[in-house]
C-alpha cells in the first residue's frame, strides 16, 4: 500500500508542477501522467536488471548487484539526438540541470548535479578525467566534445571520490567513446544535417574488429550562425548573431595479445571558435574565442592468475583564448581591448586491479596519480590606460595528487548486497584527506529492490584558487558527506519499472571570497557550510510499439556563511540558477517499423538568479520565469542503412531565460539523414 501511495503522489505532484508552470499544459500532462501510471517506460528497461555496467564499481558488473544508482543512455538513443549538443541531452536526464544548454552556441556549459554547484560533477572520457586546470575552478566545458562520437553515457550518482577522486561530490558522466560499443566486424558510418540559426553539422566514422584488433576513427564538423548570446531588451534590432565553428576528431585502438593481454591507445583533438557577447544585455560585436585541446592516452588489460589488471595514462593539453578587438567599443564598456590566454596540461596515471573470491566477494585496489600546471595571462586597455593582470606560471602554478583506494564488494550475500572502500588522497599543498563508502541493497522477492549508502566526496583547489593574483595556498579540499535511500520496483515482465529516492548532501569548508582592505582587494578562503537534500523519482516502461519515461526532480538547500559586517553566522537558501522542481516526459510509438515518433516535455520552475547590475554596481536578485518545452522527433527508415530524422524544439516558441540577460533558444529544429555501411 505504501508504494501505490508513493508512486500516486509521485505522479500528482508532477502534473502539479507541470501545471503551475504551464497552466496551457496542465491537461495534456495529466492525461499523459494517467496513460503512464497505467502503461509507461523506457525501451531498454526490459533488460536493464542484468545489464552490465563499469562506472558503478570500475569493473563490469550486473546493475542489480549495484547500490549505487546509475542511469544509462545507450547507443541507440544517442544516434536518435546526435544533431543536439552533448549538454543539450544531458539537460534532460532526471536530476541534471545544464545553465547553458539552450544558450547561444559558444556559451560555457554548467553543470548542476543534484543541486550541487559548479564543479561538483566529475566528467570522464572512457574511465579518464577530463577536466580543465586552466578554468577558474577547473570544470570542463561539454561543447568540446561531439555528441557523434559517443557510444554509451553512465551516469553515476552521489558522492563518488572513493573510486574517481576529486570533483566526484554530486555525481560522475562517464562518456564511452562509440568505438568501444560497436561489435561489427567493420562499420562506416556518417550523418549529415542542418536546421535552425544555420546550423550545419557533419559527422563520419569508422568502427572495426579483426584478429584481435578493435579500432575507431570519426570526426565532426559544425558551423552555426547562432543568435545573439546577450537579450536585445531595448528591442534595437542591432544585436549581431554570435555562431560557432566546431571542429572534432577521435581515434581508439585496442588489440589483444594472446588471451590475456590487451593493449589499447586513444586520441582526441577540438578546436573550436566561438563569437561572445560584452556581457548581460551588452552586445559586442568583435569578441571572439578559441579553445584547442587535444588528449592522447593509452593503456592495458592483464589476466594474472585470479587478478585482473588495468592501467590507464593519459595527457590533456588545452589552450583558451579570448580577444575583445577594438574595431567596435560596447557602450559604457569598460575596456577598449582584452585579449586573455588560459594554457593547461593535465597529466593522469593509474593502476588497479580486481580479485574475486567464488560468485560473491570481489575486490578492488589502486593507484593514482594526477598533475596540473597551467599559463594564465590577461591584458587590456581602458581610458585609465593599459592594464597587465599579474602571470600565472606554469613554473610555480602546478600541483599533483596522490592516491591509494580499496573496494570490496559482496554480491548476493542472503540477498544482501554490499559495499564499502576508502580512499587516501595526498594533495602537494594541504597534505592528506581521507574519503570513505558503505552501501547495501536488497532484493524483496523478484520485484522490489531496497539501496541505501553513506559516502563522502572532495573537490580539491583549483590552480586558479591557489595561484591566481587572489590565491590563497593555505586553502583545503571541500570535503561532503552524502546519504540516499530508496526503492526500485519492477514489474514481473519487467516492462515498467519505478525508482524513487531521496538524498542529502552536508559539504564544509567551501571555498567563498572575502574582501580586503588592500591589493588584489578580494582572495579566497574556506567559510562557508552547504546543506542540499532532495527526491528523485524514475518511471519507465515499454509495452510492444509504446515506450515511455516519466522523470521528477526536487532540490533545495541553503548555506550558513559569516556576515562580513557583523561577523555572526547567517543561514540562507541559495540554489541560484537552479530550479527546485523538474518534470521531464517522453513517449515514443512505433508507428510503423520504418517509421517512429516521439513527444518530449520538459519543466523547470521559477529560478532565483544573482545579476550585477552595471548602473547601480550592486548585486540583485531577479526571479526567472518556470520554463516548459514541448519537443518533436521523427526518424523514418529509408532503407535499411538510411535514416531520415527532423528534431523539432520548443514548438511552443516560448521566450524563457536561462541566464538572466541572457537569450535562450526559441523554436529550433534540426534535419538530416544518417547513414551505416555493415
Amino acid at each position: 500500500m505504501t508504494k501505490q501511495l508513493f508512486f500516486a503522489g509521485a505522479c500528482h505532484h508532477a502534473a502539479l508542477v507541470v501545471g503551475l508552470l504551464c497552466p496551457t499544459l496542465l491537461r495534456r500532462a495529466t492525461l499523459l501522467g494517467a496513460l503512464l501510471a497505467a502503461h509507461v517506460s523506457a525501451a531498454w528497461a526490459q533488460t536493464q536488471l542484468d545489464e552490465a555496467v563499469i562506472t558503478a564499481n570500475r569493473l563490469p558488473q550486473k546493475q542489480a548487484q549495484t547500490v549505487k544508482v546509475l542511469n544509462i543512455l545507450p547507443d541507440s538513443v544517442l544516434r536518435r539526438y546526435e544533431a543536439q549538443s552533448l549538454s543539450t541531452l544531458l539537460n534532460t536526464q532526471t536530476g541534471i540541470w545544464i545553465q547553458g544548454a539552450n544558450s547561444a552556441p559558444g556559451t560555457f556549459a554548467n553543470i548542476y548535479f543534484r543541486g550541487a554547484n559548479v564543479g561538483y560533477t566529475a566528467v570522464l572520457l572512457n574511465g579518464i578525467p577530463v577536466n580543465d586546470p586552466s578554468a577558474p575552478i577547473g570544470n570542463f566545458d561539454l561543447n568540446t566534445l561531439a555528441l557523434s562520437q559517443i557510444g554509451r553515457i553512465e551516469i553515476l550518482k552521489g558522492s563518488q571520490s572513493i573510486l574517481y577522486g576529486s570533483d566526484a561530490v554530486a555525481g560522475v558522466i562517464n562518456l564511452i567513446p562509440r568505438s568501444e560499443q560497436v561489435e561489427d566486424a567493420r562499420l562506416l558510418s556518417g550523418s549529415l544535417s542542418g536546421g535552425s540559426y544555420g546550423n550545419i553539422q557533419a559527422a563520419v566514422g569508422i568502427n572495426g574488429k579483426s584478429k584481435g584488433l578493435n579500432y575507431g576513427v570519426h570526426y565532426n564538423v559544425q558551423r552555426i550562425a547562432g543568435f545573439s548570446a546577450a537579450y536585445d531588451s531595448l528591442n534595437t534590432d542591432d544585436f549581431d548573431n554570435d555562431g560557432l565553428q566546431r571542429h572534432v576528431a577521435q581515434a581508439h585502438l585496442s588489440q589483444q595479445i594472446g588471451k590475456r593481454f590487451t593493449l589499447r591507445a586513444m586520441g582526441q583533438w577540438a578546436h573550436s571558435r566561438a563569437d561572445l557577447d560584452a556581457g548581460a544585455f551588452k552586445d559586442d560585436k568583435d569578441y571572439t574565442s578559441r579553445h584547442k585541446h587535444f588528449t592522447v592516452g593509452a593503456g592495458f588489460d592483464a589476466q594474472w592468475g585470479r587478478i585482473t589488471w588495468k592501467g590507464n595514462y593519459a595527457f590533456y593539453n588545452t589552450d583558451r583564448s579570448y580577444i575583445d578587438d577594438s574595431t567596435y567599443v560596447p557602450p559604457m564598456a569598460f575596456s577598449h581591448y582584452s585579449k586573455g590566454d588560459y594554457r593547461a596540461r593535465n597529466h593522469f596515471a593509474e593502476l588497479y586491479g580486481s580479485r574475486s573470491w567464488g560468485q560473491h566477494i570481489q575486490l578492488l585496489a589502486g593507484l593514482e596519480w594526477r598533475q596540473a600546471n597551467t599559463d594564465q595571462s590577461y591584458f587590456s586597455v581602458s581610458s585609465f590606460g593599459p592594464y597587465e593582470e599579474p602571470p600565472i606560471g606554469s613554473d610555480s602554478a602546478r600541483i599533483a595528487q596522490y592516491s591509494g583506494y580499496v573496494s570490496l564488494l559482496l554480491n548476493d550475500l542472503a540477498g544482501f548486497n554490499l559495499e564499502l572502500g576508502t580512499r587516501l588522497n595526498r594533495h602537494d599543498l594541504y597534505g592528506n584527506n581521507l574519503s570513505y563508502q558503505a552501501g547495501i541493497s536488497r532484493f524483496i522477492g523478484q520485484s522490489v529492490k531496497l539501496f541505501g549508502s553513506v559516502s563522502s566526496g572532495f573537490r580539491a583547489p583549483s590552480l586558479y584558487q591557489l595561484f591566481s593574483p587572489y590565491g590563497n595556498r593555505q586553502l583545503k579540499p571541500e570535503t561532503a558527506l552524502h546519504f540516499e535511500g530508496g526503492l526500485q520496483w519492477y514489474s514481473s515482465n519487467r516492462q515498467l519499472s519505478l525508482r524513487a529516492l531521496a538524498f542529502g548532501r552536508n559539504t564544509d569548508q567551501i571555498i567563498t571570497t572575502e574582501s580586503l582592505a588592500n591589493f588584489p582587494y578580494l582572495r579566497y578562503i574556506n567559510q562557508n557550510e552547504q546543506r542540499d537534500w532532495g527526491i528523485e523519482t524514475d518511471l519507465t516502461w515499454q509495452h510492444k510499439r509504446w515506450n515511455a519515461s516519466l522523470g521528477y526532480a526536487f532540490v533545495d538547500g541553503k548555506v550558513t556563511a559569516i556576515d562580513a559586517f557583523t561577523g555572526n553566522d547567517t543561514t540562507y537558501n541559495n540554489l541560484f540558477r537552479r530550479p527546485k522542481h523538474r518534470v521531464t516526459l517522453q513517449v515514443g510509438y512505433q508507428i510503423l517499423p520504418a517509421l517512429y515518433a516521439e513527444l518530449r516535455l520538459q519543466t523547470a520552475s521559477s529560478r532565483t538568479d544573482l545579476f550585477f547590475d552595471e548602473t547601480t554596481f550592486s548585486t540583485v536578485q531577479r526571479q526567472l520565469d518556470g520554463i516548459a518545452l514541448i519537443d518533436l522527433y521523427v526518424s523514418y527508415n529509408f532503407k535499411p542503412n538510411v535514416q531520415l530524422f527532423a528534431d523539432l524544439r520548443n514548438l511552443s516558441n516560448a521566450r524563457y531565460f536561462e541566464l538572466t540577460g541572457y537569450s535562450a533558444r526559441r523554436f529550433n529544429f534540426d534535419a538530416g539523414l544518417r547513414v551505416t555501411i555493415h
